[in-house]
């Protein structure tokens, strides 16, 4: 049966990334690749893709910059006149409205009501140019594009993406460290209505989905009977990558290193748990294990993370990058470690703990959510407390002596259950369900 399918992130497009802007574009790579949608769209807020899209890829729909080319206007014509001046106040009193009043319930759900009416606004002239119809297929991978869709069209076959840490306030704290009463009510209350005006709710694994749950005793109530489709995360090794000049000499000391050489990719905050990784890895050192931890990742709980490399002298063993790093450098890294460890306390299913194990890298992660799907037996090791490494002790005390046919298992297993192939195979199947009016489900 033939239909259009469009895969939708208020997002700009950044190429391979994590988040569902990420999964878009890694839709996009693979359908360039397999070919198994026949018309299919990629839609960021600054360029739309099809699968004859190359590196010129053409614009979009993009009002964030007409409005920003608005402004330098104005301030060229009339920036040294009085309505210069005023504009120049406004915005300085703005500044300083929202250092004081920003971190508010009210203020916060004013703000956010603001970016959802820009996103609506967005969403009307991609319909528009687009021409959705009830035939077509929606792929939502954000709140903020599934929002919007629901409130400007009734359209029956779309799937709401979810890719958060859990709900939505959750991972917001996660990621500011702040908190509200008021605006988790409100985000609660908005996000329950965007599912059910969509209908249909996509999650990267089953422990994302029990994750969501748990975190929100009237999530639960409302969600537990809402019909869901698993689509795992996939990917597969390039066959060519380059290394940039900048992780070069970093990449020829792992090289060198004749240790068990650890890997963490992640933001630093709340869910995540990478500030645990220090205490756990500290007593793998005072057991004897000559360790070496590369951690690429910056966040808000960057602080306590210093603080425990410190307390478990790690100092001497931790390299950190803390900038933004090219995903091709992130896998030569990959390439070059044997564990990959994050201790989440709260997991959907990471990107990067696929690719990790893609070559090879030995999986140590939180017993939580979606982590629990990527060790399915004794490929790795889960972790139930970040103060008690004895788990892991044991596994290389009775398998460690050979690293290699540990780390060929976890390539083979990571290509046999989450392959790029496999990844877009899912997204197929469940457009051709939506397409023949079948519901959705997934099993738990």
């Amino acid at each position: 049966m033939a239909f259009r399918c469009f895969v939708i992130s208020y997002r700009i497009c950044k190429g391979p990334c994590g988040g569902g802007g990420g999964v878009n574009y890694k839709t996009y790579l693979a359908n360039k690749k397999y070919d198994m949608f026949p018309e299919v769209y990629n839609i960021f807020i600054d360029k739309v893709l099809d699968k004859d899209s190359v590196e010129a890829e053409r614009d979009a729909f993009s009002l964030n910059g007409a409005r920003s080319y608005g402004v330098k206007l104005l301030k060229r014509l009339f920036g040294d006149t009085g309505l210069g001046v005023i504009l120049n106040h406004k915005r300085k009193l703005r500044k300083l409205l929202k250092r004081f009043f920003g971190g508010m319930g009210l203020t916060l759900i004013l703000n956010h009501k603001r970016k959802l009416r820009k996103t609506v606004k967005w969403m009307l002239a991609v319909g528009k140019e687009l021409r959705f119809s009830d035939s077509d297929i929606f792929f939502l991978h954000d709140f903020e594009s599934a929002y919007a869709f629901a409130r400007c069209f009734a359209f029956k076959k779309a799937v709401f993406i979810y890719h958060q840490q859990g709900d939505l306030y959750a991972e917001w704290a996660g990621f500011t460290g702040r908190k509200s009463l008021m605006y988790k009510s409100y985000l609660t209350n908005i996000f329950l209505k965007t599912v059910k005006r969509t209908g249909h709710l996509g999650v990267p694994s089953n422990g994302a989905f029990t994750s969501l749950l748990s975190n929100e005793e009237k999530i639960h109530e409302k969600l537990s009977n809402v019909q869901f489709r698993t689509l795992y995360n996939g990917f597969t090794k390039p066959e060519v990558i380059k290394t940039s000049d900048a992780i070069k000499s970093t990449i020829d000391a792992l090289k060198a290193f004749p240790g068990l050489r650890f890997s963490s990719v992640a933001s630093l905050n709340y869910a995540k748990g990478v500030e645990r990784v220090p205490r756990y890895l500290g007593q793998l050192k005072k057991a004897g294990y000559n360790i070496k931890w590369i951690i690429v990742g910056d966040g808000v709980k960057k602080r306590e993370l210093e603080a425990a490399i410190e307390a478990n002298g790690m100092e001497n063993d931790t390299i950190w990058i803390k900038e933004s790093v090219p995903h091709d450098d992130i896998l030569n890294m990959f390439g070059n470690t044997d564990i990959y460890i994050l201790l989440h306390r709260f997991s959907i299913f990471d990107y990067s703990t696929i690719e990790a194990m893609s070559y090879g890298n030995i999986p140590v992660l939180s017993r939580v959510g979606g982590n629990v799907e990527v060790i399915p037996g004794e490929n790795g090791v889960l972790v139930d407390d970040d103060a008690d490494a004895s788990g892991l002790i044991a596994f290389l005390a009775d398998r460690g002596s050979d690293i290699a046919a540990l780390k060929k298992i976890n390539s083979t297993l990571q290509e046999r259950l989450f392959s790029e192939k496999s990844f877009l195979r899912n997204y197929y199947t469940l457009a051709e369900s939506l397409s023949r009016g079948e519901e959705i489900t997934a099993d738990i």
